[in-house]
């Protein structure tokens, strides 16, 4: 059922996001064609270009966290929502379907609009990308001593998990502001600031400890830190950031599934 969930959802979306990723990318080839056979008399029409084009990417943005929004909240929490969990369907695959697909349509987006840029200022994609992978294996064998592939894989599962966690807490947001019998859209917004505030607040606690354990028994405390090489710190690092990212997204799904399963407010 999931399938036909995320089938329904990806044909649901995509007319929103196509023609804007095709708009992205033809105008960016565009200025770049007209960059290089117009005279500098003409140069405003790339400069008009390069405006479109702009405004394409910021509308690409604003649309991809309105869509992302709206379509959690109309198919779940608004009137669409007793239709939606009255089907044969699990709350599971009912916030999976929302956001496997929201997660798609952002790393589409992110690789259309760095694809566009680097069309529009006329550099070779594969050039680039060679001369960054190759710079990527000097640091990864040369300074840090790790796989380029295995540090590379690592970062991208780390940057998809961010991705996924702030889709996730827009989510919960929503959830907490539907419990309210009254403006839940603002509710879920003021939902959105105290979660803000509170993942602020537990930074701030444990930046505190951190420095307060570090003032009572000195530098020593961290001393085994120094004892770690290059990659072993590097690699504690990126898994410190992936379980951190983990715990939250887990913890933003399951209140949101709670919240959604057993505290469903649709009045």
């Amino acid at each position: 059922m999931l399938g036909k969930l995320l089938k329904y959802e990806l044909m649901g979306t995509a007319r929103y996001f196509l023609p804007l990723l095709a708009a992205a990318l033809l105008f960016s080839v565009l200025n770049r064609l007209f960059n290089s056979v117009l005279s500098p008399a003409f140069y405003w029409i790339t400069g008009l270009l390069t405006f479109i084009e702009v405004v394409l990417i910021i509308a690409l943005a604003v649309m991809m966290l309105v869509i992302i929004i709206m379509r959690f909240y109309k198919n779940l929490l608004g009137s669409e929502g007793y239709l939606m969990f009255t089907l044969p369907v699990s709350t599971h695959h009912n916030i999976l379907s929302k956001l496997i697909t929201a997660t798609i349509w952002n790393v589409v987006a992110m690789l259309v609009v760095a694809a566009s840029i680097l069309i529009m200022v006329g550099v070779n994609i594969n050039d680039i990308a060679l001369s960054a992978w190759n710079e990527f294996i000097s640091f990864s064998w040369e300074i840090v001593n790790i796989n380029p592939v295995l540090l590379l894989i690592e970062w991208v599962v780390v940057c998809l998990i961010s991705v996924i966690g702030n889709i996730l807490m827009l989510y919960l947001a929503m959830a907490i502001g539907q419990l309210a019998n009254e403006h839940k859209f603002l509710a879920s917004f003021g939902a959105f600031i105290g979660i803000q505030i509170g993942l602020s607040i537990i930074v701030s606690v444990v930046g505190a400890t951190i420095s307060g354990l570090t003032i009572a028994t000195g530098p020593e405390a961290f001393e085994w830190f120094d004892t770690l090489d290059l990659a072993t710190a590097v690699q504690f690092f990126t898994f410190g950031a992936a379980l951190i990212n983990i715990a939250f997204c887990a913890a933003c799904y399951f209140v949101t599934h709670f919240l959604l399963n057993r505290k469903l407010n649709l009045s």
